[in-house]
């Protein structure tokens, strides 16, 4: 007898995936009498439900839990598209859990889900703080995090520091003299603090000046920044993520100001509108490939030591800059 889906359950209820997805896996906020709906229809359909921590644990070792924080953001999305077929390829079985919509909170999220005995938790977090850290380090699961955690897990970053380092090299290779620097939250001791440093390295050693502005990492919230600062007063723009400068860009554009020839302009990330918008976004590309190689690897061949894995970059010269 074939196996019960969750688009089965789908189907017969008449609700979304998603939604049948938050009633089975208990991983988000659902209405009590859908949720009985949806669990019943599971039953007469033949599918085995999992109700409780004790009887939840994972007893296939191929089985892999993916925590991320949502799935409607670009960088989220792109990782997933591109471990998701490798996995399955594999054989893996694959369950995902996101943080933004669990009832529970992040750490609550991840004991959880290391509870379930899987055979790996890939782990992108949203916020990282002493609970996740302190549930991390007792993990008897092993954890490949997809961000800025250390501890006892497989740590997969970018050098933030080198990245931004080596794309304000670029601005001063330019004659840049008046740098305006958008980034994101200091508290975020890598895309916020790390960026930021490589940047300031970078500059002070060109003797040149900068300006510092903070801006929530959304295209949006930097295009609404953009509407508050004299762009006469710079040269170049460099901006802690693609998000940001794309913001940036639209606004630079509304006013007349040509991104690559009245002003240069960066981001981070290689996000694919950087490459359509016009002018292109000149970026830095992180090769995303070599994250899912190197998760592969070691989950095929069981190698679970914890390490700190710096992420390949290259900067992607573009009509902006």
């Amino acid at each position: 007898m074939a196996k019960v889906t969750l688009k089965e359950i789908a189907d017969a209820t008449g609700f979304s995936l998603s939604k049948v997805s938050r009633a089975i896996n208990e991983t988000g906020a659902i209405k009590k009498e859908d949720k009985d709906i949806i669990l019943k229809a599971a039953e007469e359909l033949g599918y085995r439900i999992k109700n409780s921590l004790k009887d939840d644990e994972i007893d296939e070792k191929s089985n892999i839990a993916v925590i991320i924080p949502r799935f409607n953001s670009y960088s989220t999305s792109d990782f997933i598209q591109r471990i998701n077929d490798r996995l399955l390829e594999k054989q893996y079985k694959v369950d995902y859990y996101t943080v933004a919509g669990s009832t529970l909170d992040e750490w609550e999220l991840l004991e959880r889900t290391i509870k379930k005995n899987y055979a790996a938790i890939l782990y992108k977090p949203l916020r990282i703080d002493t609970k996740v850290q302190a549930v991390i380090n007792s993990s008897h699961v092993p954890i490949f995090s997809y961000g800025q955690v250390y501890g006892n897990c497989i740590n997969i970053n970018y050098n933030n520091f080198a990245l931004m380092y080596d794309m304000t090299k670029i601005a001063l290779e330019n004659n840049s003299k008046n740098i305006l620097y958008i980034g994101t939250f200091k508290t975020d001791i890598e895309v916020g603090f790390k960026r930021f440093e490589g940047f300031l390295q970078a500059v002070t050693e060109g003797g040149v000046s900068y300006h510092y502005q903070e801006c929530k990492c959304d295209i949006d919230d930097s295009y609404k920044l953009s509407k508050s600062i004299d762009f006469n007063l710079f040269d170049t723009v460099i901006c802690a993520t693609d998000n940001l400068a794309l913001g940036i860009h639209r606004g630079l554009l509304e006013r007349g100001i040509i991104p690559g020839k009245n002003i240069f302009l960066s981001g981070i990330g290689n996000n694919k509108i950087t490459r359509v918008v016009t002018p292109s976004l000149t970026t830095i590309d992180l090769d995303k490939d070599s994250v899912v190689d190197f998760i592969i690897e070691r989950l095929v061949n069981k190698e679970f030591t914890s390490i700190n894995y710096i992420v390949p970059h290259k900067v992607v010269r573009r009509e902006s800059m």
